[in-house]
């Protein structure tokens, strides 16, 4: 199972932590899989490159990703990145929807 935990609060997210493997077909084949480390993909490029947010992160060999911003980000890009984390979360809901027994989203 996939666990995405997003950090912050609804009105002001700061990062998130993808880790685990779907499962839900074979390496290669599983969509979840696929529709996960993309949208994780686009989000952490959205942080880094396009709002250039000064932000702390991990991408591990297993695949785990965690990314979370550090302190001396500016209001502004912190608004970018709630934005970025947001439509984020919003997405692997609507995955965890049909597929919940490969995807599990929480909030700290």
């Amino acid at each position: 199972m996939i666990r995405a935990r997003f950090y912050g609060s609804s009105k002001a997210w700061e990062g998130f932590t993808l880790e685990g493997h779907a499962g839900f077909e074979d390496s290669g084949r599983d969509v979840v899989c696929a529709a996960v480390s993309a949208l994780a993909q686009a989000a952490l490029g959205g942080i880094l490159d396009v709002v250039e947010a000064r932000a702390d992160y991990q991408l591990c060999d297993n695949g785990a990703l965690s990314i979370r911003l550090s302190d001396e980000t500016d209001e502004r890009k912190r608004e970018d990145v709630h934005l970025l984390c947001e439509v984020l979360r919003q997405s692997l809901e609507g995955i965890e929807h049909d597929f919940g027994q490969y995807l599990k989203v929480s909030t700290d």
